[in-house]
């Protein structure tokens, strides 16, 4: 639910696919600018604007250091930056500030300039072992506002069907608290709609591997000179699996039962630092064992010929609307949302952070 306006008005930085801006404008903030230099986002945003689901606002499709941001003093309150995290996260190559595509200078330049009432950092966890670069992200915010905190939460704990730990990083005119978590975990098996059960087609008069038939075909015996009741009587002698095309006693899937049992809590963290990460099953953040159990609940096995979540199924576990408009292909969508920040996550730091 959208809360109502309010006098926030926000400049965002490394805006990507439009998870933060969603949040901000859920929180009730209006946005006055957004940079992001990746075409297929930008893309993105503007389709989201056109749709009525984000105010209408200049998106740059520059580098964030290219961006004259002076002209926003007086008018921006508030400054959200999602820097970039591949220098702190296990995808990345571990140099921290010393990665090219680290985007802390940028930001505090961009701070400078605007001279904003608050501040939203984003990042990885994993920040945190690198001492240097914590401590002068915390240095630089307190040279700038009187008070600032640091919070890992994690978006499961904010109705996103998903485990995602996020450091945030605050810097306000006013004391902040952290905000309270808002109701019980959502499953992937509640987000995702899945039913396990559905895979499985009823045989008749035996199994599928002793000669039975499928419920299938059932209109076509009739057709021939069989009668309904003739042809169903006894009920069911066996499943057909239609992940495998096989006999569901000989097929690879987990049973119904234990499917919905592994799709009862959030899901594991989704990546999207390799190019080819949804294509290759490795699209959750987790052991090999955990991803090969999780993927096999949703009929994703090795020998079913599927690889690992859609691009609407990762929408849906970062918390987007079925209606978000994600532009360009099939890797660069996937990406956008993989590397979001979940709406709901963030709006709940921006109405912590400013209401």
């Amino acid at each position: 639910m959208r809360r109502g306006p309010t006098n926030e008005r926000v400049v965002e930085l490394f805006a990507g696919g439009g998870g933060a801006a969603r949040g901000l404008h859920l929180a009730g903030a209006r946005a006055v600018g957004f940079v992001e230099e990746n075409k297929h986002a930008v893309a993105t945003l503007r389709a989201a604007m056109s749709e009525g689901l984000l105010n209408e606002a200049p998106v740059l499709a520059k580098r964030v250091e290219n961006v004259d941001y002076s002209r926003r003093r007086g008018e921006a309150t508030g400054l959200w930056s999602s820097f970039p995290c591949s220098g702190y996260s296990t995808a990345g190559a571990g140099l921290g500030m010393d990665d090219p595509r680290d985007g802390w200078a940028g930001t505090v330049r961009a701070l400078d300039q605007v001279e904003p009432r608050w501040f939203i950092g984003e990042n990885v966890d994993l920040l945190k072992r690198d001492p240097r670069a914590f401590a002068k992200i915390a240095d630089d915010l307190q040279a700038r506002f009187p008070y600032t905190e640091s919070w890992v939460l994690d978006a499961a704990d904010f109705g996103v069907p998903q485990h995602r730990l996020r450091r945030f990083f605050i810097g306000s005119q006013r004391p902040v608290q952290r905000p309270a978590k808002t109701g019980p975990w959502i499953s992937m098996f509640d987000a995702l709609e899945y039913d396990p059960w559905a895979r499985l087609e009823p045989v008749y008069q035996g199994s599928w591997a002793q000669g039975g038939f499928r419920q299938s075909e059932i209109p076509e015996l009739v057709e021939q000179g069989s009668t309904l009741e003739e042809l169903i009587a006894g009920g069911p002698e066996g499943y057909y699996c239609l992940v495998c095309d096989d006999d569901a006693g000989y097929c690879a899937c987990p049973g119904p039962l234990d499917s919905e049992t592994t799709l009862s809590r959030p899901s594991p963290t989704l990546t999207g630092g390799s190019q080819s990460s949804h294509t290759s099953g490795r699209s959750l953040y987790a052991s090999s064992r955990t991803r090969e159990v999780v993927f096999a609940a949703l009929g994703r096995h090795p020998g079913s010929g599927k690889g690992g979540l859609t691009v609407p199924e990762a929408a849906l576990l970062q918390g987007f609307p079925p209606s978000w408009p994600f532009q360009g292909s099939k890797q660069a969508r996937y990406r956008q949302i993989a590397n979001a920040v979940p709406p709901a996550l963030a709006q709940a730091v921006g109405r912590a952070v400013f209401g």
